[in-house]
């Protein structure tokens, strides 16, 4: 494999090498090195939430930076941008900031001239630890083969605007979910209270025998 002086540029002394038409890079969050994957670039990020709040922080992360969605599915944690037509400017930023697609012969920065065609897409999987975030990139601009000659037409994102995009996307997906609103607190009812019999007074027996009078043996009949 033939190592291209240009898909060095293009890979920011991060060691990216030629495959196929495109410089391929793979960074993670301690830094990069050479992909065999072809066509673009790869970042992982670990996210400490869950599949779903990752697949909607990616969205809004996307939305904050200027990349249209195209789909989102919490299902599969797929979420994909349009098709980017860029031309000297992105997200308000000048282009360069944030793509890298070399320089012509006079030095100029080829991301700010022309269009460069971007597409970004993210794919969120479950992890032990949360959620896996696996951003993928590539771009081309068709000035980049005429200004080197070398067929190549692929531009690569510049690291520290990916790192922007990550960084934004565990910030939202961490930000602590609201707490739940509790329900007024009641005081729990008495326990009912057996009811005990009323005590009724012992009834007296009623003495029915007639007393009868010791006669006066004295007295007359």
């Amino acid at each position: 494999m033939r190592v291209q002086r240009f898909a060095a540029l293009l890979a920011l002394g991060a060691g990216a090498a030629c495959a196929g038409n495109n410089p391929t890079l793979t960074t993670g969050d301690y830094g990069a090195k050479p992909s065999s994957a072809k066509g673009g670039q790869q970042f992982t990020r670990i996210v400490n939430a869950t599949v779903a709040r990752t697949v909607t922080a990616t969205v809004s992360a996307f939305s904050d930076f200027g990349i249209p969605i195209a789909t989102a599915n919490e299902a599969t944690g797929q979420v994909s941008s349009s098709q980017l037509q860029i031309r000297g400017t992105w997200g308000g930023e000048q282009a360069s900031r944030r793509i890298n697609c070399g320089t012509d012969s006079l030095g100029q920065d080829l991301a700010d001239a022309g269009t460069t065609t971007v597409n970004v897409s993210a794919t969120i999987t479950g992890s032990p630890t949360g959620s896996l975030v696996a951003l993928t990139a590539n771009g081309s601009n068709p000035l980049s083969k005429r200004a080197n000659g070398s067929g190549l037409t692929g531009c690569v994102l510049r690291t520290d605007f990916v790192t922007r995009i990550l960084n934004d996307i565990e910030q939202k997906a961490s930000a602590a979910a609201p707490a739940p609103v509790n329900p007024i607190a009641r005081p729990a009812a008495p326990a009912p209270q057996p009811v005990q019999p009323t005590a009724q007074p012992a009834t007296q027996p009623t003495d029915t025998t007639m007393q009868q009078q010791p006669r006066d043996s004295t007295k007359p009949q």
